[in-house]
C-alpha cells in the first residue's frame, strides 16, 4: 500500500515567503502541526492508502485530467482556517484563479470516482494548508493573526499535475513524486 495524493507545486521563492510566514504565527501560540516549507503544495485530492496496481489506474486518470488542462495561473491571497474561528482545525492561505483549477479538480474527481475513491462532499474551496491543530486550547491569539494576515503572492505558473507518495515519520511526512503530467502550453 502506498500513501498517496494529487497535487500542484508551488515555486520555492513562495514557500519561503509562506515559511517566514508560519515562522511568525508560530509566535502566537497554540499547539499547531506547522507544514515544514519545502513540504507546502497545493492537494488536489486526498488518497491514502493505495494498492500499487490501483496506482497505475491512478496515474491514467492524473495524466488525462492534465491533458485537458492549460499552463494555470493563480496566486496565493489572504488566510483563513476550517472549520470555524471557535474550534480552528486546519490554517490555511487562499488560492484566486480564473477557474481552470476547478475544472481539473471536477475531472481528476470524476476520473478517481470511477476507480472507487470517494468523491468530494463538500464544495471546491482551493487553499495552501499552512497548519493543522493539534488540541483546541490557546488559540485565540492565532486566529486573530490568521484574520488580520495580509499575504498575496504575485502570479504563480503550475504546469504540471503531481501524484505524490506520503510517507509519515516520527520526525513529520516526508512527500516524494510518484508521477509528473504536464499541462498544455
Amino acid at each position: 500500500m502506498i500513501r498517496s495524493f494529487v497535487a500542484l507545486d508551488i515555486p520555492s521563492q513562495v514557500k519561503e515567503e509562506i515559511g517566514g510566514i508560519i515562522r511568525e504565527l508560530r509566535r502566537l501560540g497554540g499547539n499547531v502541526k506547522w507544514v515544514k516549507p519545502q513540504n507546502l503544495h497545493i492537494t488536489l485530492k486526498f488518497l491514502g492508502e493505495v494498492e500499487p496496481e490501483t496506482l497505475e489506474n491512478v496515474y491514467r486518470v492524473a495524466e488525462e485530467s492534465a491533458g485537458g488542462t492549460q499552463v494555470l495561473s493563480f496566486s496565493l491571497s489572504g488566510a483563513g482556517l476550517f472549520p470555524n474561528p471557535k474550534r480552528p482545525r486546519v490554517f490555511w492561505i487562499g488560492i484566486k484563479e480564473e477557474g481552470e483549477l476547478e475544472g481539473l479538480f471536477r475531472r481528476l474527481d470524476e476520473g478517481l470516482e470511477a476507480l472507487g475513491f470517494q468523491r468530494e462532499k463538500r464544495g471546491f474551496s482551493p487553499h495552501l494548508t499552512i497548519g493543522r491543530a493539534r488540541t483546541p486550547q490557546g488559540m485565540e491569539k492565532l486566529v486573530e493573526g490568521i484574520r488580520k494576515m495580509e499575504y498575496s503572492s504575485g502570479r504563480i505558473e503550475a504546469t504540471s499535475l503531481l501524484v505524490m507518495k506520503s510517507e509519515l515519520t516520527p520526525q513529520g511526512p516526508i512527500y516524494s513524486p510518484l508521477k509528473e503530467y504536464k499541462f498544455r502550453a
